[in-house]
Formats: structure tokens, sequence, C-alpha cells
């Protein structure tokens, strides 16, 4: 906070700084993205803990700023997370991708600066329309089903939340976005609403099956923003719901798991992001101040080194134009820099000392031992075992030191040609996001005086702390080394739950094509010619108008 600059909202800026992008001369919208980024962060540091701005709507008295120290680390976070996504894509981002990335950062600052929940809910489905452009703008018939999937769930998630706040509304008369806590069918139904943005298992599908569809920078923005907005929600509205602990218990086992079976690089570090995503609702389940500083603390370093690894995998897609590990061997060799700037996310999440992921992740851990959740502790550190072997071991191995089963035998190397080289934008913006994640490992203060409870005086640097890491480490490079045939990955299709919505619905249409109907065909000649997507549309809409109606109709009886 800067007690000179003035009080301005950061969705007004990037509001603002979306359409002048829209309308500059194609050679100044990158440059005019970093500006509004840049506007945005100075915004941020504006705003001053205990601001608020009420606004009269027709009698309803809305609250479209309300700043504390809660809304505040997020606003930090989304900053870096946008100007280094904004410096990674200078040279990738295309017309459509940087108006809906600054219109998406826009709605994720809304989010947590909203202090009612009419202006949440405004601000929330904003960020599904902008997310979805960017899944969208890579053009290609994989991007294009993912992002109509993606906006189908996520519009089937935004109108459970919205019977939930009319529920809520109706039942208490108040819209104000505090702590909400379980206590019937409408918080259970905003709760239902922020878990499914959470990507809480089982309703989790649409992340591993959009984000890896994406750009090479809007895969970086996507990672920042809706999942961590999820997760201010819920630390906001929902601390100490026990449920939520075994929720993020299943999350990260889940996640861990599937990071061990798919083989496309991006898909193994969305899945560990559905995982990590775990242990933060865990911790905000215990709901004890400083769980919910491990969890606040973690998102933090989950953004900066989830979007250090996504960027250094997008740079490789950038310049080989491939993402699977069986096509991946030798990277290392070709493009060093990547690799190294690579670990330095991979460390980090691994939760190694003098590494961001240190100084947080242990923070919840700690507290949900404290809070009496022996059995979800262990689990948590199982999954840690699990998130080492995959993001530390397993895709550093068979990507950048291991040999490429496409290569012809005689190439001693094994190693991809380059398409093209990297751009020094995008190198700037990993060294960047690599520096703040050794910064907050090596004085992890700086992170803990933004958390709401300061952390309680909580210090990292001990020596069972310190052994625990080294030792889990240890561990998981010798399941990884007795493992590693197992583990190098196939080229091979792994369900999971969207399935119910991608694979069923074919399956089904045999036995539906039997029946002795008439033929919708043979009235629309054109259905044909319908996009790949078209099927997810009915079925998503069913969904949705389904979801709809059973809300209403609890609504009624209650």
């Amino acid at each position: 906070m800067i007690e000179l600059l003035p009080t301005v909202h950061p969705a007004l800026i990037l509001s603002a700084g979306a359409i002048l992008v829209a309308l500059l001369p194609r050679r100044w919208r990158p440059w005019g993205f970093v500006l509004a980024a840049v506007l945005a962060g100075a915004a941020v540091l504006g705003l001053k803990d205990g601001t608020t701005w009420n606004y009269d709507f027709y009698g309803i008295e809305l609250t479209p700023l309300r700043v504390d120290r809660l809304s505040l680390v997020f606003a930090y976070v989304f900053t870096i997370a946008l100007l280094a996504g904004g410096i990674f894509g200078l040279r990738t981002m295309g017309a459509i991708e940087r108006p809906s990335a600054l219109i998406y950062a826009a709605s994720a600052f809304g989010v947590v600066l909203a202090g009612d929940l009419i202006t949440l809910f405004f601000f929330w489905e904003l960020k599904v329309a902008g997310s979805a452009l960017l899944v969208l703008a890579r053009r290609t018939p994989a991007s294009a089903a993912a992002g109509m999937r993606y906006l189908f769930v996520s519009l089937g998630g935004g109108i459970v939340l919205l019977g939930g706040i009319s529920w809520w509304i109706v039942q208490t008369g108040s819209i104000e976005f505090d702590n909400l806590g379980l206590a019937g069918g409408a918080s259970a139904l905003i709760l239902g609403g922020f878990l499914i943005s959470a990507a809480a298992v089982p309703l989790h599908a649409w992340m591993p099956d959009a984000y890896p569809a994406a750009t090479v920078a809007g895969t970086v923005f996507l990672a920042a923003f809706t999942s961590k907005a999820a997760i201010y929600a819920l630390a906001r509205g929902f601390p100490g719901t026990t449920a939520l602990v075994w929720v993020g218990v299943v999350m990260a086992l889940w996640g861990v798991i599937y990071a061990l079976a798919v083989n496309d690089t991006r898909r193994i570090l969305v899945y560990s992001s559905v995982s990590q995503g775990g242990f933060m609702i865990a911790a905000i389940g215990v709901g004890s101040a400083l769980a919910v500083d491990g969890a606040v603390s973690h998102a933090f370093a989950h953004i900066v080194y989830k979007g250090l690894l996504l960027m250094a995998v997008g740079a490789i897609l950038w310049s080989t134009g491939h993402t699977r590990l069986t096509r991946l061997g030798g990277v290392g060799r070709i493009l060093p820099v990547v690799a190294v700037l690579y670990m330095v996310g991979a460390l980090s999440i691994g939760g190694i000392p003098i590494f961001s992921g240190f100084v947080a992740k242990e923070m919840s851990a700690l507290a949900i031992e404290d809070g009496g959740f022996g059995w979800a502790y262990w689990l948590l550190k199982l999954a840690s075992v699990g998130t080492l072997i995959v993001v530390v071991f397993r895709l550093p191995w068979f990507a950048f030191m291991g040999r490429s089963s496409s290569a012809s035998p005689g190439d001693a190397a094994g190693d991809l040609a380059l398409r093209r080289s990297v751009p020094v934008s995008m190198y700037v913006a990993m060294a960047g996001l690599a520096m703040v994640n050794v910064v907050i490992g090596l004085w992890p203060t700086l992170l803990y005086r933004l958390l709401p409870g300061e952390a309680l005086d909580y210090e990292p640097f001990t020596i069972y702390r310190i052994t625990n890491a080294m030792a889990l480490t240890l561990g998981a490079l010798a399941a990884f080394w007795l493992g590693r045939r197992l583990l190098v990955g196939r080229p091979i299709t792994v369900h999971d739950t969207d399935w119910v919505y991608r694979g069923l619905p074919q399956r089904l249409a045999p036995a539906w094509n039997r029946l002795r109907t008439p033929s919708l065909a043979l009235r629309l000649p054109h259905l044909r010619d319908l996009p790949v997507w078209s099927p997810t549309l009915w079925v998503s809409g069913v969904v949705v108008l389904g979801v709809l109606a059973t809300v209403l109709a609890v609504g009624m009886l209650t």
C-alpha cells in the first residue's frame, strides 16, 4: 500500500485497458496490455485496508469494493500473474487473447474485492466469459470442443451459485459476503458453486480438459485466476467447514494419481493443480487462523510457481510443437535455460527449502495436524510424495534428460528439432517468476506480512521441517527410480469424470439410432454439418436446465 496513490478499483482500469487494447494498432497492442497491467498494479498498491465503496442500486446497497487483508493478498498475487503473463505473451498473444485476458483479470479482481454476493456473482460470470475466450482463442478443433465444454460446465456452476445466492437473500435478507457457514440448503448451493470453480472432485474434469487446450499464454492466465478466485471465496465464506477437509484430501490424491498417468506435460501440471488445490481446501476446512493463513500463502505461492512451470512447458510447445512426454526427450539439451527455470518452479512446488513452496505449504500441513485431522495430514503427505515424483522427477527426467521415442534410431542425441526460438520476452517473464519464488523462499516474512493473520509467528526454517522435507524428497526419488519404467508415459486416452458428458453420449448414440423414431436429420438436413462439439452442447444444455429446475424446485418447497 502506498498512501500517495489514489483509490481506484483495478477492475475499472483493466476493463478500460481491454477496450483500448482492442482498438489500438496491432503493433501497440502488446505494450498496451503491459501498460494496463502496470496501472492495475499501481491501483492495487493504492488500496488501503478498510476502504469500502457503497453504491445504491434501486434500493439495494452494493459494495463493489471492500478492501481487507484477505482480499489484498490475492490482489497482489493477481497483479504479479497478470504482468508476468502479459510479458510472456508479448510475441504470442493474438487479437482475441489480449482483451479477453484483461477482462478475465478484471473479473478476478472484482471477485476478490467484492463486498456483497450480487457484485460477486456479476464478476463471477464475467470471469467465465473471459476465460472461455482464452480457450477458444487457440482456434483448433480440440480447443473449440474443450472451450464449449468448459463454458457449459461453468455456466452450470454459475446457475448453482445464483440459486444459492437468491435463496440466501430471501432467507436472510442480507447480501453481505462474509463467513456464510454450511447451515442449510442456500449455503450448500453457494458452496457447490464455489467448489465447481475450485475444481473439486468429481466436478474437476473441466480443468484438465480446458486448460491444456488453450494457447501458451492463455493457460498461464487460466491457472492463475479461476480456481484461485474460488479458493478466496471459500476462505471468505466457508472457513471451518469440516467437510472441506476431506474434499481437499480426495482432490490431493485424485489429482496426483492422474498426473502420474497422463502423458501430456500441460495436463500433468494441471492435474497437479487439482492436487494442490486440495491442500488449500483442506486447510480452509480446518478454519483456524493458521490454517487460513496456510491456505492463502499456498495459493499465493502456487500462482507464482505453477505460472513458471506452465510458462516453461508453454515455451517448449512454442518451440517444438509438442507437449507429450513421449515426444520430448532431450529438450534440456536444446533449451537448457528453459529447463533450469522449470526446475526452479519444480523445486518450489516440491517444497524444497529456500523455495516458495517450502515456506507456504508446510503451514497448511501443520494447521491440519494441529486441528486433529491426523489421517488427513498423512494422506496429504502421501500426495506430497506424489507431487515430487510427478513434477520434480518424472516430467524433467523424460522430457529434458531422456530420449524422444519419436527420434530415429541413428540419432544419438534423440533431440527434437526446434521449429522456432523462444522469444526473449518469455525468458524475461520466467526469470521474473523464478526470482519471486526464490525471494519468498529466502525471506518468507515478505509473504507472511501480507497474510490475514500474519502467519502467527510461524517459523518455517526449523531442523524438523527441513529434515522432513528432505526425507520426503529422498523417498520420492527412490520411488521414482524404482518405478521409472512404468512412468515413462504412453500416448493413450486417460478417462476422467468428464466421460459422463464426453464419452457417454457417443456410447448411447447407436442405441438411440436403433429406435424407430422420426429422423431429426430429415427435417434438419444441416444437422450433419454442425461442429464436433454439438453433442456436448445438447448434453450440457440438458444438465444446465436440470440444475436450474432443481434449484427452483428446492427453493419453492422450502
